[in-house]
């Protein structure tokens, strides 16, 4: 199974470099996979997040996004996680925004993913996902490291920082 593979390799090993976890999350998942782990009760408007495995210093997820689902505005947390994600399912938006000062930030670009693409997460990663298929639940598959926490939200509509973390 793909993802037990991934898994291994991952306790396997202390390489965290990007390359690395680019080849990980590369590895082939048949349709079946992917179709037995779209969960039926995606919230509307939002996402799924699925914790596959989380180690020391990486977590691998699984997300499931419906039609109009995405995140909010978000950074990577405290640990200035970097990783990578594949579209295993639909079209993914991956909107990017830079810091303008510690309450907003600015809007610079949208990329829309397609099947089997990847988005590398960089250190001080600011950005929000969304489905950007109008007909079909998206999926994707998420590896960083070190694992994420304190996380800094942002408001879409007025770009100011919003006073939760998770």
């Amino acid at each position: 199974m793909p993802i037990e593979t991934i898994i291994n390799k991952l306790r396997n090993t202390t390489n965290r470099e990007i390359s690395f976890l680019s080849d990980l999350v590369s590895v082939a998942i048949d349709e079946a996979w992917i179709l037995e782990n779209i969960p039926r009760d995606i919230p509307a408007g939002s996402y799924h997040r699925n914790l596959l495995d989380l180690g020391d210093d990486y977590e691998l997820v699984l997300a499931s996004w419906p039609v109009g689902g995405g995140t909010v505005i978000h950074d990577h947390g405290s640990n200035d996680s970097h990783g990578i994600f594949r579209v295993l399912k639909g079209e993914i938006s991956n909107r990017v925004y830079r810091l303008e000062n510690d309450d907003r930030v600015i809007f610079e670009k949208e990329v829309v993913h397609k099947l089997n693409e990847k988005g590398e997460v960089h250190k001080g990663f600011i950005h929000s996902m969304g489905n950007h298929s109008e007909n079909e639940v998206g999926m994707t598959l998420h590896l960083y490291s070190p694992k994420i926490v304190n996380v800094k939200f942002w408001d879409p509509a007025t770009l100011e920082r919003l006073q939760r973390s998770a």
